[in-house]
This record gives structure tokens, sequence and C-alpha cells, in this order.
């Protein structure tokens, strides 16, 4: 009986070393923690709207948290915008409509860590003229006048 017992605590002292032996070569996941190279945005570029000729600025601010220096690629609706390549984006609205400006912020020492802002909607309002009335009108009564004098597969081309 004394040999069943000295056996039964060996085999649990074989196996406590065992499982302590093997828990100190697991391997543990380090916690997961932001790259310090990666760029942060911090201000978004905000969007508005404004009137055909008028100049709006959008800004973003970021930084990278150990210190490389930073680049700046603008985007209207996806295609890069080559001219413009700092924290700050002028756009002076020429013509009336909507575009989603962003901004890719990059580490220039690392290019392939980026991060992407937010898409800013600029919407651009036509200012209204008496030109642009009058052309307006001469517009719609050309078009009535189309309507009434040509055939319908003339007047469906002059809307395309």
């Amino acid at each position: 009986m004394k040999t069943a017992k000295t056996l039964l605590a060996l085999a649990l002292t074989l196996a406590l070393a065992l499982t302590l032996a093997l828990s100190a070569f697991a391997e543990t996941d380090p916690p997961d923690e932001p790259n310090p190279a990666m760029p942060v945005i911090t201000v978004q570029p905000v969007g508005g709207s404004m009137k055909s000729g008028q100049k709006i600025t959008l800004r973003v601010e970021a930084h990278i948290p150990n210190g490389d220096p930073i680049g700046y690629r603008w985007y209207r609706d996806t295609p890069h915008i080559d001219a413009h390549e700092g924290a700050e984006f002028s756009i002076r609205g020429v013509y009336a409509g909507v575009a989603s400006y962003s901004v890719e912020v990059y580490n220039r020492n690392h290019p392939e860590l980026k991060v992407t802002s937010e898409a800013a909607r600029i919407e651009v309002t036509q200012r209204p003229t008496l030109f642009g009335r009058m052309f307006d009108f001469a517009y719609y009564v050309f078009m009535f006048l189309a309507t009434l004098l040509l055939p319908y597969e003339w007047v469906l081309r002059l809307l395309s």
C-alpha cells in the first residue's frame, strides 16, 4: 500500500512539473499595440456648401507618434489630385455640383503605412445672375418649341 501511495505521489509530482514546464514555454500573444509609425488623424476635414466662385478650405490634422514626417494625398471622388500635397486644400467653386474630398495621410519614411480620412462633401450652388436667368428662360423656351416642332427622337437627343 505504501508503494502505491508513493507511486501516486510521484506521478502527481511529475504531472505538476510537466504542466509547469510546458506553461513556461507556451507562447502568449502580446497585447495589440498601435504601430508607432502609423499616422493618426486627429481632426477630420469638414465639408460644406458654397456659391459658385467662392473659396472653401479643407483641413486635416494628423501626427505620427514616433515623429516620422507626414505626407498628404488629396482625392476628389477617388482620383488623386496631383497639385495638392499639404494638410490644407483650397477649392474655388466654379461649377455647380457635389463632390466628396478625402485625404490620405501617410508616413513619408514608410509609405505603406497610411490612413484615409472621412469624406468631406462639398456642394457648389450656382449663383443666380441676370445672365443665368435669361439663359435658363431661353433654354426652356427652346425646349418647349423643340417639343412642338421637332420629331420626338430629336428632342430626346437634345436632352441627353
